[in-house]
């Protein structure tokens, strides 16, 4: 009587707990990575029969990677000329700016500190109230056309205008009122001993010699990066991993949703902001396969180059951000204090050791191809990379990629 009376509540909380038990001891049985929620078919629990279920889920596959033994390059020597240098001084200079006030009006090249509101046809807010906001003029860092409107006025000044921004094939009215508190002029320091003794040099040639120093070593580290970054690209289009459609549609949607939250925050009109995405969609999902391709080749890559992130690599990448950002370690440290950031902080270390990895490949596939030109067409893996299967030896439809590029459902 009782089975009867309560057989229908129970049954829901025992196909539940059947599945989930089954689930997790297949997952650990498989070391599955799953990519995809699982799509489950229940057949109901009938009293005296076998209890049977089926989930189909995408899971990340093993990828022979294709193409390493093709990455190659060639080192180019760092060259810092005189005019990077004056540049750089220059660019020093202006952080030790100062700005006087000046009775003249404002123009081009000048700065000036406004009071000012930009409203839309219906009287709200473009972007909120500005007050005591020192302008660059000539930048029109507030909106197209603002400074040229300001050009002319002097301290105490006020002014009404109309603005007419584009967005993309729409136009947008907004009314805008604005006074000026303060023009001002930029003064640059002069290069004498006491600012060098601010800088920490004893003369002006030490001066030069550090800076020299430290734009080749910053023009290396670019170029180092660009590179790294080149070949994964390369090898991103030599394995052609076919994703699947709901991961695109929900990276997609996630990055539309950062970027409308964004635009709007920096004022942009809800209605042309909207009418703009529709336009920018097949950008989304196109950049959102590229980097899910990506994302699952560096994953296989972490496992054949061993890149995993140790807890000493991690306090290695505190000391470097402390050195970098002159903070002090335990102040980075308290910021990494959560396991969240952590796993993050340890995704992009074993990001830059697969991108490491590649660098060396490449490097040493170019020192094997000059050092045997004639046989450059036979070439061997580099040390510690992943042997390429010859594709005549193997069927197509069997290699990684195209597993995945036709997922098979996983009975468990």
């Amino acid at each position: 009587v009782i089975e009867k009376r309560f057989w229908d509540e129970i049954r829901p909380d025992l196909e539940s707990e059947f599945v989930s038990e089954t689930y997790e001891q297949a997952n650990e049985q498989e070391a599955l990575v799953i990519l995809t929620e699982p799509a489950l078919d229940i057949n109901p629990i009938v009293r005296g029969e076998d209890f049977t279920f089926e989930l189909r889920l995408f899971v990340r596959p093993k990828i022979d990677v294709q193409g390493l033994s093709e990455l190659s390059h060639k080192s180019e020597p760092i060259v810092v000329t005189d005019e990077d240098v004056l540049k750089a001084i220059a660019e020093t200079r202006e952080q030790f700016s100062s700005r006087d006030a000046v009775e003249q009006p404002a123009e081009a090249g000048l700065f000036a500190t406004i009071d000012a509101t930009i409203k839309n046809d219906d009287g709200t807010d473009y972007l909120g109230p500005i007050e005591a906001y020192t302008v660059d003029l000539g930048q029109n860092s507030i909106a197209a056309g603002f400074d040229e409107q300001v050009f002319g006025m002097s301290a105490g000044d006020e002014k009404d205008f109309t603005l007419s921004l584009e967005h993309g094939d729409h136009k947008h009215d907004v009314a805008c009122h604005v006074s000026v508190s303060a023009v001002l002029k930029k003064i640059l320091p002069e290069v004498d001993a006491t600012f060098l003794e601010k800088l920490g040099f004893e003369n002006e040639a030490d001066w030069n010699a550090d800076v020299r120093t430290k734009l080749a070593e910053e023009a290396a580290s670019m170029a180092r990066n660009a590179t790294r970054e080149r070949l994964m690209e390369q090898l991103v289009e030599a394995n052609p991993i076919e994703v699947p459609e709901i991961l695109i549609e929900k990276h997609a949607e996630a990055t539309r949703a950062r970027f409308r939250r964004e635009m709007l925050q920096m004022g942009q009109p809800e209605e042309t902001l909207d009418a703009s995405l529709e336009e920018m969609a097949p950008r989304f999902v196109e950049e959102a396969a590229k980097v899910l391709r990506r994302q699952v080749l560096v994953e296989s890559l972490i496992i054949d180059f061993d890149a995993e992130a140790g807890d000493e690599e991690v306090q290695e990448r505190f000391r470097e951000i402390a050195e970098r950002t002159g903070m002090n370690i335990a102040r980075i440290r308290s910021l990494y204090d959560n396991p969240e950031r952590i796993d993050q902080l340890k995704g992009q270390i074993r990001n830059d050791k697969v991108l490491d990895r590649l660098l060396e490949t490449a490097l040493e596939n170019k020192a094997q191809a000059d050092a045997n030109p004639e046989g450059s067409a036979a070439k061997t893996p580099a040390t510690g990379a992943p042997t390429e299967a010859p594709t005549t030896e193997e069927p197509a439809g069997e290699r990684g990629e195209d597993e995945y590029a036709s997922p098979r459902n996983r009975r468990l």
